[in-house]
């Protein structure tokens, strides 16, 4: 994917996110981002990434968790984080490791998929309904987080957030974790989960026809 192309992705990712949230359980947005739905599955938090991923026209298998024949892809149950995380793999980028790209300035761009989870100070996971995915869309001042995020009330909504990004107090190494807020304006508490990385969406293969769109937006700047 070439910088043209990446630049008109991630106007689309925006633009596709936009046009849905917010939307609340049961209406015609919900029906539509969270049809493979189930109960007993979690919140509906990965629904809104994968939508987004689909409508984009990523086709790897492997991460997409939607079910397109054509594409090669098909939704698994309970899959929705276990496949944007990758393993911790590329093409996603990985804040848990021996170093961490976030204490080097590096950040998410509009349209990657944060993934975030209770890290204990053992550098084990806490329990998995801590886990939780959203859509970056910006960074503002004072590490001020801009997001679309499914699973909110009632674990089925979604509306846009702001998050607070909180820099490592103390012996910062370089794998140090990062800990974000619940809520905007928050102040650091021991409930704060750690940004486990994103998906970088630029890294995703891509439909011929989708890739000619992204690249006909970048060049036009829309």
């Amino acid at each position: 994917m070439d910088g043209l192309q990446s630049e008109g992705l991630r106007m689309k990712a925006r633009e596709l996110v936009e046009s849905v949230v917010p939307y609340t359980y049961g209406d015609a947005h919900f029906n539509e981002v969270c049809k493979y739905y189930q109960k007993g599955y979690g919140t509906t938090c990965g629904c809104l990434c994968h939508w987004m991923l689909y409508n984009l026209g990523a086709k790897n298998p492997d991460i997409v968790n939607w079910t397109d024949a054509a594409r090669g892809l098909k939704y698994l149950g309970g899959a929705n984080i276990s496949r944007i995380h990758h393993k911790g793999m590329a093409p996603f980028v990985n804040c848990i490791g021996p170093s961490n790209p976030l204490l080097r300035g590096i950040r998410p761009a509009c349209g990657d998929i944060v993934f975030i989870h209770k890290f204990n100070d053992d550098r084990t996971f806490g329990p998995q309904n801590k886990e939780h995915v959203f859509v970056f869309l910006e960074e503002q001042a004072g590490g001020r987080w801009a997001t679309a995020e499914s699973g909110q009330e009632g674990g089925t909504d979604s509306k846009f957030k702001f998050r607070m990004l909180f820099a490592p107090t103390g012996e910062v190494k370089p794998a140090t974790p990062v800990r974000i807020s619940d809520a905007d304006g928050a102040k650091p508490s021991d409930g704060d989960r750690t940004v486990i990385g994103w998906l970088d969406i630029s890294q995703l293969d891509y439909l011929p026809d989708s890739l000619n769109t992204y690249r006909q937006m970048g060049r036009c700047g829309f």
